[in-house]
């Protein structure tokens, strides 16, 4: 009787090495696979953005309120970016990433420095849309690599889809 269950614990034990070892791969494989960035998105997506946008901010640190205007274009797979505040222009580029457990879509942004930030900027966008399906991000932005506990917010309204972007039917 005892060699049976010592042999059932055996038996036992290896099945839950075998389902920790399996669930390790599974996380290992989870994991490397990292974000999904904007070349490997649908281009469909990408054009959603391209367009005029107003947009309103705040400094981080809670620095200054402004407004100005972002223009967003498809180019070669990517977004451009060319953001106006006052009379400054500053461009960038943006990126669809998938980001958190549940892979939720946001938009990555780089910017060189303005008249908001001496440095150059980063940003996080939720994507989300207007009433007229046009979309419309919020931002936290930061200056790049800056740690802070009160970053930068940026709202992006859209105005209307750029001549371009209208010719290819989207």
């Amino acid at each position: 009787m005892e060699r049976e269950v010592d042999r059932s614990h055996r038996v036992a034990g290896r099945r839950w090495r075998v389902a920790l070892a399996l669930a390790v791969l599974a996380a290992r494989a989870a994991f490397a696979i990292g974000p999904i960035v904007a070349a490997e998105v649908d281009a469909d997506l990408l054009a959603y953005f391209a367009g005029h946008y107003e947009l309103i901010g705040r400094a981080a640190g809670g620095g200054v309120a402004y407004s100005g205007t972002m223009e967003v274009t498809v180019d070669d797979g990517r977004l451009r970016l060319v953001r106006t505040i006052g009379t400054a222009r500053s461009t960038g580029t943006a990126r669809v990433e998938e980001r958190t457990a549940d892979r939720i879509r946001i938009l990555t942004v780089d910017l060189e420095g303005g008249p908001t930030s001496d440095r150059p900027l980063e940003a996080w966008c939720a994507i989300g849309s207007d009433l007229d399906n046009g979309p419309r991000l919020t931002c936290l932005v930061r200056p790049r690599g800056v740690e802070t506990d009160r970053p930068g917010l940026e709202a992006w309204f859209w105005e209307e889809t750029p001549p371009l972007a209208k010719g290819t039917g989207r």
